[in-house]
């Protein structure tokens, strides 16, 4: 399955409130850790086909599943900060799914079955990449659709990676900026 970031939902921080524990934010004791976990489980899902990824085996969790009928949840969330029209259309006119990176980070975006005619892929790659799936955002914290008996992390400990005007914008200065 190819895996595209053309789509993500960026320059949007969702901070919780009192109408939802949802957030887009990642605990920063944990920033490292989870990019090397994601960008090792985006290659896997790289080299398999869909229905490798689909299958379940003994003793391990489901690494996709839908999301369809949470489509409104998911545009409520993500409508508070962007434009509400745009952000409708993307949940409502696309298949939407849950990709399981480990016990809390998710990714959500939009599966594209049989997206890529395999009459021009060469035949070493063609059952591992017809399927297309578009990363929407980052859940972290696994907070779209949080467990009862998931500890979350100290809202101290949260920064924002997705939008650098956020007052909890995580970001390295380069050394450059530190001589300064």
């Amino acid at each position: 399955m190819l895996v595209s970031f053309q789509k993500l939902i960026r320059r949007n921080c969702i901070h919780k409130d009192e109408k939802s524990e949802f957030h887009t934010r990642i605990d920063i004791n944990k920033l490292r850790q989870a990019f090397t976990q994601i960008h090792s489980k985006l290659k896997e899902w790289n080299s398999k086909s869909l229905e490798q990824i689909e299958e379940v085996k003994p003793g391990e969790e489901k690494e996709i599943k839908s999301l369809k009928g949470e489509e409104k949840k998911l545009a409520n969330y993500f409508s508070r900060v962007g434009d509400n029209q745009k952000i409708k259309r993307i949940f409502f006119n696309n298949p939407i799914w849950q990709l399981r990176v480990n016990g809390k980070i998710r990714i959500i975006g939009i599966l594209e079955k049989d997206y890529i005619d395999k009459k021009f892929l060469p035949d070493n790659i063609k059952q591992n990449s017809k399927d297309l799936f578009y990363v929407l955002y980052y859940d972290f914290e696994h907070t779209s659709f949080p467990s009862s008996d998931q500890e979350q992390p100290k809202e101290e400990d949260l920064v924002c990676i997705m939008n650098e005007n956020c007052s909890r914008y995580f970001f390295l200065p380069n050394e450059t900026e530190e001589e300064d």
